[in-house]
């Protein structure tokens, strides 16, 4: 069984490959953050998103991630 975090950590993950939808990535972006996943940590899973799904995917969730934590 995934941890809260774990979960959420997926879910952001996901949310890059369905693409369209940084409404929804920016809510759990802001719940990672707030269960104490640092940026560094999210900017990394977006590195591994980006080096399997591509720029196209993890661009969108990167800006969102830079908004989320001005």
């Amino acid at each position: 069984m995934l941890t809260y975090r774990e979960r959420e950590l997926a879910t952001v993950s996901i949310l890059a490959g369905v693409g369209g939808v940084e409404p929804m990535a920016t809510g759990h972006i802001s719940i990672c953050l707030h269960l104490g996943i640092t940026k560094e940590q999210l900017t990394a899973l977006l590195n591994i998103v980006e080096i399997n799904l591509g720029k196209m995917s993890s661009e969108p969730l990167r800006k969102v991630l830079e908004e989320v934590t001005k």
